[in-house]
């Protein structure tokens, strides 16, 4: 299972700030209760929904794990902070199931598990703004894999958090040299550019 954490960094008043979701194919769009573990469906693609909104369903905890889902196709995480005030855009290309099972990407099951653990206590460090702990568990990964541009815009999420944006636009240029067309990378990148990396 992918799991993706996109933070855009266009500042805006609360009012306007806005979660914006595309996908290449048709896909249901549900909100999670990190809590209770409980999901309520909000849509399907292409999906748009403001953040006082969203915040409003997600009963003003301190993170909003979003679930996008297509019969077939691997799921999507996208988890965002509740105190944003930014737009989030995601063009999300679902991945088919059998692209996982796909014995000619030559994945090592074991390797992949222990990658999604290392992830998940990221992603639990995050929810529990322990953004040190999460950064140092990225860097560890990043280290073992240095190719995976996944890992390096993750880092770079990490440092908007604790406002490093100019080490953040450093991240996402090194994911970019690895893997040149993710257009998520790209448009946090430029925004970040644009508020010049303050």
């Amino acid at each position: 299972m992918l799991v993706a954490s996109i933070f855009s960094c266009t500042r805006l008043r609360p009012s306007e700030a806005e979660l914006s979701i595309q996908s290449d194919k048709v896909a249901k769009v549900f909100i999670k209760d990190l809590e209770t573990d409980q999901t309520e469906e909000l849509g399907a693609t292409p999906f748009k929904i403001s953040m006082k909104e969203l915040v409003e369903k997600n009963k003003n905890a301190e993170w909003m794990m979003l679930i996008i889902s297509a019969p077939g196709h691997a799921i999507e995480h996208v988890l965002v902070p509740s105190n944003t005030s930014t737009r989030v855009n995601l063009d999300l290309k679902l991945k088919a199931v059998e692209w996982w099972n796909d014995p000619s990407k030559l994945v090592s099951s074991q390797v992949v598990n222990s990658i999604g653990k290392m992830i998940q206590k990221i992603y639990s460090n995050i929810r529990q703004s322990q953004l040190e702990e999460a950064l140092g568990l990225t860097e560890k990964l990043i280290a073992e894999y240095p190719h995976t541009s996944f890992l390096l815009d993750l880092k770079g999420s990490i440092q908007v958090l604790q406002g490093k944006k100019a080490d953040a636009i450093s991240s996402y240029e090194r994911s970019l040299q690895i893997s040149s067309d993710n257009p998520e990378t790209m448009s946090i990148l430029s925004d970040l550019k644009q508020e010049g990396g303050r």
